[in-house]
């Protein structure tokens, strides 16, 4: 499945593919594609801002920003399939270095995890009352069953956050 991208920033416009199939896809202002002699978009807005996107042959998966109008946009994942119906919805995956968190600051490679195909989901904890705050972990979500993996994930400290 090929999906046309016009990104929000120009830069990205100019330098970034505009034709792109299983990928993650930054900050995209619309993503469509021609499935079952239809075509299909899905626009980022200032209510609904779409941080990216993961395409894919089957679906397209969404991580709209935290401050999203849409009742379950913000905070989750989206799965829409291709005929733009929304199938699934992720909520964020528990942190395992700290109590909670709240949203998905961002997706982004894939990864092969037990012979299974995976795309890094992360959280971010910016709590600067806490001594954890600055932590980002990634955690994988298996594309195949849409869950995430159970113990794999990887821990970073950024203070400049």
């Amino acid at each position: 499945m090929e999906y046309k991208v016009i990104y929000q920033d120009e830069y990205y416009n100019q330098h970034y593919p505009k034709i792109v199939s299983n990928v993650n896809i930054l900050h995209p202002l619309e993503i469509s594609w021609h499935y079952e002699n239809k075509i299909f978009s899905l626009l980022s807005s200032s209510e609904d801002y779409i941080g990216n996107a993961y395409v894919s042959d089957n679906f397209l998966i969404i991580r709209y920003a935290e401050n999203s109008n849409s009742l379950h946009f913000a905070n989750n994942l989206i799965v829409y399939n291709l005929n733009k119906e929304i199938i699934h919805i992720i909520p964020p995956p528990k942190p395992k270095k700290w109590s909670k968190s709240n949203s998905i600051y961002s997706l982004g490679d894939k990864k092969i995890i037990e012979g299974k195909e995976h795309i890094a989901v992360s959280i971010f904890k910016a709590d600067y009352n806490d001594n954890h705050s600055g932590q980002e972990e990634i955690h994988y979500l298996n594309l195949e069953n849409l869950e995430y993996h159970p113990s794999y994930f990887e821990s970073h400290y950024d203070s400049g956050r």
